[in-house]
């Protein structure tokens, strides 16, 4: 099945994406999952339910999938204006789940650019930022990229870093960068690790009190 993400609500019901819009479900905490109608073809990437009904699944050719009833039905979601000319959205939400988040590459001519939309109906429509800059439904975080990302929400009730989002990527160079914002999307800044040994396919976590951890996998040292 090729699985690329999973995601579990509690203990018994979790959903699993992958290529050729593969979508699986299980009730009984993975002893056994069953197959859902995914609607397409393209590789679904990245799964996030906030509760046992809603989700949203990502994946190529800027898909965007929406689901209230556990997976029994799927939809894509439609947006306006179109998204970025490429990309792979990757998914999250914030702690209460008012918040649905996306992240994707667009305009891949002489860098990648990285583009940050939220949603404040559970992914239906993904113009909530325009509540803050009226027209304008999307933040750049970053240009030149090599169109490579991770997005990761902390979302510990115990983090004194709760809801900041943390977007990894590296540049054209092979240095990587982390973005953050603190106020649900609207403003970011970066990090350059520009001492740092050049890589590529970063990803980034935090733990329960909002310490962040952020790897990449680096270039072989010269012989």
């Amino acid at each position: 099945e090729h699985l690329q993400d999973v995601t579990f609500t509690d203990a018994s019901n979790g959903t699993a994406v992958g290529w050729s819009g593969t979508i699986v479900r299980t009730t009984d905490g993975g002893v056994t999952w069953a197959p859902q109608n995914s609607g397409t073809i393209f590789w679904l990437l990245s799964v996030h339910f906030f509760d046992v009904n809603t989700g949203v699944a990502a994946g190529s050719g800027g898909t965007i999938l929406h689901t209230t009833d556990g997976g029994a039905t799927w939809a894509e979601v439609g947006f306006s204006p179109d998204w970025p000319d490429s990309g792979t959205p990757t998914v999250g939400w914030s702690s209460d789940g008012q918040f649905a988040y996306t992240v994707l590459t667009g305009g891949c001519g002489e860098g990648c650019h990285i583009v940050f939309y939220r949603s404040d109906d559970d992914g239906l429509t993904w113009t909530s930022l325009e509540t803050e800059s009226p027209g304008v439904p999307g933040r750049e975080i970053a240009v030149g990229t090599s169109g490579s990302y991770r997005l990761h929400v902390d979302q510990y009730e115990t983090s004194r870093h709760k809801d900041n989002l943390y977007v990894t990527y590296s540049g054209l160079n092979g240095v990587m960068q982390l973005s953050r914002s603190r106020n649900f999307g609207d403003r970011w800044s970066t990090h350059s690790f520009s001492q740092a040994p050049p890589g590529a396919g970063g990803d980034v976590t935090t733990d329960r009190v909002g310490d962040v951890y952020y790897a990449w996998r680096g270039d072989a040292p010269p012989e």
